[in-house]
């Protein structure tokens, strides 16, 4: 898929849609989180629970990009175990739901629902999923989300 440091389109993600949110207050969980691809941006965070069903691949992050403010979650494909409620800024994840059933993403739009603050992100906007399916769960990719759940456009940062 290529490598946000020199293809154009992924430098515009990660400039507009990851960047921008990341600080040293911020908390993230990252779906799908791969070689660290992506991750590797986020390491200013606060916190990244970098979240996977395959937990080889988070034993190949660990060893590769390992840091104290990284919690490595094995999931069982839908859900957010040791992530409290209401604790997240962001959910990032690119180039995962992609390969998701629809159901299986629907899980995940409501169980992502109980980790945001109040507007949060959720973002990019790479998610191939009917709007129908997406807006059912209150959510849309690049939404944010305001204090009292509703989901909104992306807001004003970036």
């Amino acid at each position: 898929m290529g490598d946000p440091e020199y293809v154009p389109p992924l430098t515009y993600v990660r400039d507009h849609f990851l960047a921008p949110y990341v600080s040293a207050s911020t908390t993230i969980v990252e779906i799908g989180p791969g070689g660290g691809r992506w991750t590797r941006y986020m390491l200013g965070a606060q916190r990244i629970y970098a979240v996977d069903y395959h937990q080889e691949l988070l034993d190949e992050l660990q060893k590769n990009l390992g840091r104290r403010n990284i919690t490595f979650v094995k999931n069982n494909g839908d859900d957010f175990p040791g992530v409290p409620d209401r604790s997240v800024d962001l959910v990032f994840s690119f180039g995962c739901f992609v390969h998701l059933d629809t159901d299986i993403i629907a899980r995940y739009l409501d169980n992502i629902r109980r980790l945001l603050k109040p507007d949060a992100n959720v973002g990019p906007p790479t998610v191939r999923v009917t709007t129908g399916l997406a807006l059912g769960a209150g959510l849309h990719a690049g939404a944010t989300v305001g204090a009292r759940g509703e989901a909104t456009a992306w807001g004003g940062r970036g």
